[in-house]
């Protein structure tokens, strides 16, 4: 899945226009993580993708009359648009970077970076990114940084995959956020691991993604308060949040 096929790029459109942002690239994560490792691009691999995947990941968050007329209004969408192809518009080059904060009590009920800092009023230094945003995954293979891409769009996020710690901080600290995929496993200690991503720059946001699976929890105790932790029931949603909202 390391292309974006048109296919997948007209699905995230559709979405968008029903969901918002978060929700549209979560259904697009899940729907792609339970397909498989090729991402559908054939009408009638869109069709079953819809009645299937995308279906049971839009019934996680909304309710099933509403699913319903949602898989409806996809399944027009894609019917009328023009057949996917593999052909892309070129994307613009990134502008210079800009110096935020981020006011981390705005909206409690989703602001991600309220997981890392629970008890107290915080405003984080952050650097906001010119799109697409980079985010370093440390994962046992590709797969997550490869959804990762097609849920936001390779214009809003630019991942990559490392398999160790090879060049230390500062290799880890040029990304905006390093995520650590805790349902693959990277060939790591995961107390290094944790100390790793607390030697990060204060501009640098570690994530676990999985903090709630074995791997995930030793990381997380090694890693400090400071770090966004998302369990897997949790869904996507706060990782994708946060990337949007570095770019």
């Amino acid at each position: 899945m390391a292309d974006e096929p048109a296919s997948v790029r007209l699905l995230r459109e559709a979405l968008e226009e029903v969901l918002s942002p978060a929700r549209a690239a979560a259904v697009v994560f899940d729907g792609l993580e339970a397909w498989g490792h090729r991402a559908p691009v054939r009408a009638e691999e869109l069709s079953a993708a819809l009645r299937g995947p995308v279906r049971d990941a839009l019934l996680r968050r909304l309710e099933p009359a509403r699913v319903d007329e949602v898989i409806q209004k996809l399944a027009a969408t894609l019917a009328t648009a023009e057949a996917p192809t593999d052909v892309h518009p070129a994307l613009g080059e990134p502008g210079p970077d800009i110096d935020v904060e981020i006011d981390v009590d705005e909206d409690l009920a989703t602001n991600p970076l309220r997981t890392a800092f629970p008890e107290e009023h915080v405003t984080l230094p952050v650097r906001r990114r010119a799109a697409p945003v980079p985010v370093l995954v440390l994962a046992g293979t590709g797969a997550f940084a490869a959804r990762l891409r097609l849920a936001l769009g390779a214009e809003r996020v630019a991942p990559r995959t490392q398999l160790d710690l090879t060049g230390g901080a500062d290799l880890l600290g040029a990304a905006a956020v390093v995520v650590v995929d805790a349902t693959d496993i990277p060939p790591l200690d995961p107390e290094a691991l944790g100390r790793a991503l607390s030697g990060l720059p204060r501009e640098c946001i570690p994530a676990v993604w999985g903090a709630d699976l074995p791997f995930g929890r030793l990381v997380t105790e090694a890693a400090g308060t400071r770090t966004v932790t998302i369990a897997r029931r949790d869904g996507i949603e706060p990782l994708v949040d946060l990337v949007r909202s570095l770019g």
